[in-house]
């Protein structure tokens, strides 16, 4: 996150993340990266904005730029990117030579970017035979943006990105700024985890899960550090788990009571709910056990060889050891499948045989 103009300084030996960029988000770089670095920056005024990338000898820098975002947006949700770039230029080294007499690249240029700045919603980029210049922006303040500078030679070698035009970069003081968000399957619970780069004014984190990836209710509140410079890690156990696929978020809380919500990830447990039916093979009624992580309505299916449904129900249950009995009136012989689901989510299935 970029909070001033102060030049930059871009080196990089990484080769970059192929899941960053698709043929879409990448925009006129498609999914090209090389060694290259992730920025943010706010716009704090009004006024033109624009960039001179320098690099070292002739070396090929390629740029992409997306925005604007809404104010406070944390790079967690906007990296990497969805949606095509706002600027982009894929100029090679040697043509943009051809054209200014320089390996310098960048926006805003009074000499080689027509116009020098635009609005952020016209759309401008260099193909590999441009001139490696795009027009400026003209945001509003607070507008934040994403921007990717990557080094095509590959050769480690420094790049210097000199802010032009006159407004100001800054970057607003986030609440949180949240490095990593994951959570994982651990036998029987899930570990849901998450790293912070800084805090302030921090109060707690509520840890939210879904079933769907659309209604999340929270499950835990883990405190917050309230004033940090330095990475936290954070742990929170869930304990009873949804059986299947289910997704879980962060909804931090400031001690003002703003809030703001991670990026969602999503778990698959197995759990304990395997089915155990007996007798097998079957006449009248089937006896079923399971074992549930969760109290709740579940619902039963059977299917038969063809995929056709030939029973269905549904009961509440506490958690734990619980039976189930299921009469069979009418069923021909044959082989069968008993599916039990909770809200939409396999937790257990059984084969069986009714004489």
């Amino acid at each position: 996150m970029l909070c001033n103009g102060n030049a930059v300084v871009m080196q990089s030996n990484n080769i970059g993340s192929v899941g960053d960029l698709t043929s879409t988000s990448g925009g006129c770089l498609s999914i090209y990266e090389e060694q290259g670095k992730w920025y943010t920056f706010t716009a704090g005024t009004t006024g033109s904005m624009g960039f001179t990338i320098v690099p070292t000898g002739a070396t090929d820098i390629n740029f992409a730029v997306w925005g604007p975002f809404t104010n406070q947006s944390l790079p967690a949700t906007i990296c990497a990117p969805l949606g095509a770039p706002i600027r982009c230029s894929f100029a090679s080294a040697a043509s943009t030579f051809a054209a200014t007499g320089s390996y310098n690249t960048g926006m805003g240029s009074l000499a080689y970017s027509a116009p020098q700045f635009n609005p952020p919603g016209t759309v401008t980029s260099q193909p590999i035979g441009g001139n490696g210049w795009v027009p400026g922006i003209n945001p509003a303040v607070g507008d934040v943006y994403l921007l990717y500078v990557s080094n095509a030679t590959s050769n480690s070698t420094a790049a210097t990105i000199n802010w032009t035009g006159t407004g100001v970069v800054d970057c607003v003081i986030l609440p949180v700024e949240l490095l990593s968000f994951d959570a994982e399957a651990v036998q029987s619970h899930v570990d849901v985890k998450w790293t912070t780069g800084s805090e302030q004014n921090s109060a707690w984190f509520n840890v939210q899960r879904s079933a769907d990836g659309i209604s999340f209710f929270t499950i835990g509140r883990v405190n917050a550090a309230g004033h940090s410079n330095s990475a936290v890690d954070y742990l929170y156990k869930d304990l009873s788990p949804l059986p299947g696929l289910s997704y879980y978020r962060l909804e931090q809380v400031d001690v003002n009571s703003s809030t703001e919500l991670s990026h969602m990830v999503p778990v698959f447990f197995k759990g304990g709910g395997a089915l155990h039916v007996y007798p097998n093979p079957a006449r009248d009624e089937l006896n079923v056990t399971v074992e549930l992580q969760n109290s709740g309505y579940y619902d039963w299916q059977v299917l038969d060889a063809s995929g056709r449904t030939v029973l269905k129900g549904g009961k509440a249950f506490e958690a734990g050891t619980q039976r189930l009995v299921l009469a069979l009136p009418g069923l021909e012989a044959g082989a069968y499948q008993l599916f039990l689901r909770q809200a939409g989510a396999e937790c257990g299935r059984a084969r069986f045989v009714k004489q």
